[in-house]
């Protein structure tokens, strides 16, 4: 894919590495997965899951879309840099792959579990939705 090429080749120190790593990895643990360039980023889709990135400003973003997917990151780094499914790493940040490789299967091959707690936090965020419009 022409236009990933291009995307990772313009990235900047040392955000370059990174994108390579991230590419090189969910490709490996997913061969199947369906890469585009949605949004005009890095997209993989497995199915009806995904996993985006992208080359921001000053950092990297690395978006799942669910808070339950990245969840275990947050709590290992406590500090990180997060919003609701996203996560943002400057390029002074710690990039540990490990648990960003965590980050990538929850997103791409969520477990029941996982998807248990997502419907769950989806159905309390409706029913506190309901009780402050009444």
């Amino acid at each position: 894919m022409k236009e990933l090429e291009h995307y990772i080749a313009e990235l900047p120190e040392p955000r370059r590495p990174r994108g390579e790593a991230l590419h090189r990895l969910v490709t490996q643990l997913y061969p199947s997965v369906t890469v585009s360039m949605k949004y005009k980023m890095p997209t993989y889709h497995l199915g009806v899951h995904y996993l985006a990135w992208a080359s921001q400003k000053h950092y990297l973003s690395l978006y799942t879309c669910s808070s339950q997917r990245i969840a275990g990151f947050v709590s290992r780094h406590p500090h990180a840099r997060a919003g609701v499914g996203c996560l943002r790493f400057k390029d002074k940040d710690e990039f540990p792959m490990p648990d960003i490789k965590k980050v990538i299967k929850n997103a791409l091959a969520p477990t029941a579990a996982l998807l248990r707690r997502e419907a769950e936090a989806i159905s309390m965020a409706r029913a506190s939705g309901r009780r402050a419009r009444k």
